[in-house]
């Protein structure tokens, strides 16, 4: 009896598994890292790489690390806004180059319990700007082996944002937005750049790099510390985000990296080259390249997009989003009425009144969509070409 009741109850712990495992969601993912100290620790940085890239990949809001070490998910240290339960890590393949570890991991998550934020499942339209110097004596640091740094920056950044499904990132743009990363409350210049921009390229948001060091120095002045020290270099740089609606600074971050620099001085370096990413440097850079993205992402990914209205039919409006951002027939929105006002300093700034009533949207076009009121009394009232409509968060 005592044979019977073990196996009956293996039995059921196993079709248990077997009913999860059908709820839950295989990802197979990769994960990297440079082999800074141990290599058993750079696999354990590899492994939570790859779980970050499994949640951003599930639509989570991860807003710190997935901890895992020494081969075991420590689940009780994951903390994420919106979090993806993670039932299983199995690490399949493990591969080391460049001085980095790179793994490939099936990460078992439970999507039917995914808790995420209504707006991640629409796209936010995001236009790049390319990266800048802050000033001369920036782009001058980059000489001997970082002259390309901006453009690299830009490449890598940007490609690693499209990665997120909550974001529709179009093409880079190379243009100089005037004082940009100099504060949220830019001037009537750079907010009519920053909106020029946006409506060019039919998105709400702008982000854009700022280099503000990429210098190399020496150890010291003695021979002996020439023979014996590594020169090092540092990058310093941060990355902007702006909403079109109001043309504020919405995010800034700052980023910091100092490693050895083991090039010669004045040397010409493909920055995408297998000598660079395999150097010390080349990997740290990688590390903050990446980094950087995915704080753009949890940035921007929860924000509700925004829309304006571009016709008025005999029944309803047209806005410009559609398909291409997620919208679909059901979804419901409301209007921002829109006024020009001076701010104490002289400045343009839009104000937006929200009006009352709510609007659904009736047909959904590639970059299009119908909307109409949900209450006839609050059809077409007061409504203009050029309000703002709000997706409703339910």
């Amino acid at each position: 009896m005592a044979f019977l009741r073990i196996t009956l109850t293996a039995l059921a712990c196993a079709a248990a598994l077997a009913s999860f495992e059908a709820q839950a969601r295989w990802h197979t993912v990769q994960g990297t890292a440079p082999i800074t100290g141990s290599v058993s620790e750079a696999r354990d940085e590899a492994v939570n790489d790859a779980i970050r890239n499994a949640m951003l990949e599930a639509g989570a809001q991860v807003s710190v690390e997935q901890y895992y070490r020494d081969g075991v998910l420590a689940s009780n240290r994951m903390q994420v806004k919106s979090s993806v339960p993670v039932r299983k890590v199995t690490v399949t393949e493990e591969e080391k180059t460049r001085g980095r570890v790179t793994v490939t991991v099936r990460v078992l998550l439970d999507d039917e319990h995914m808790h995420t934020c209504a707006a991640s499942k629409l796209r936010k339209a995001v236009v790049p700007v390319s990266f800048a110097f802050a000033d001369q004596q920036a782009q001058q640091g980059s000489t001997g082996g970082l002259e390309d740094i901006a453009a690299e920056l830009g490449y890598s950044v940007w490609q690693h944002l499209s990665a997120s499904p909550s974001l529709l990132v179009r093409p880079e743009v190379h243009a100089a937005l005037r004082n940009a990363g100099y504060g949220n409350s830019p001037d009537s210049g750079l907010r009519q750049n920053v909106r020029g921009l946006a409506a060019n390229n039919q998105a709400q948001f702008v982000a854009t790099g700022m280099i503000r060091s990429a210098a190399a120095s020496d150890a010291g002045e003695g021979v002996l510390d020439k023979l014996f020290y590594q020169r090092t270099r540092n990058l310093d740089f941060s990355v902007s985000v702006y909403d079109a609606r109001t043309g504020d600074q919405i995010y800034e971050k700052d980023y910091n990296m100092t490693a050895d620099w083991p090039f010669k001085q004045g040397e010409y370096l493909d920055l995408r080259s297998e000598r660079f990413k395999g150097s010390g440097f080349g990997a740290r850079l990688a590390d903050l390249e990446k980094r950087a993205a995915q704080d753009l992402i949890q940035e921007l990914q929860c924000r509700m997009p925004a829309a304006s209205i571009i016709d008025i039919t005999d029944d309803g409006f047209v806005i410009n989003i559609g398909q291409e951002n997620g919208i679909a027939e059901g979804m419901k929105f409301t209007i921002g009425q829109t006024s020009q006002t001076l701010s104490p300093e002289g400045d343009e700034y839009n104000q937006i009144n929200k009006a009352r009533g709510v609007y659904i949207v009736k047909k959904v076009y590639p970059n299009s969509a119908l909307l109409r009121a949900a209450d006839l009394n609050d059809n077409l009232l007061n409504i203009r070409v050029g309000d703002e409509v709000s997706m409703v968060n339910e």
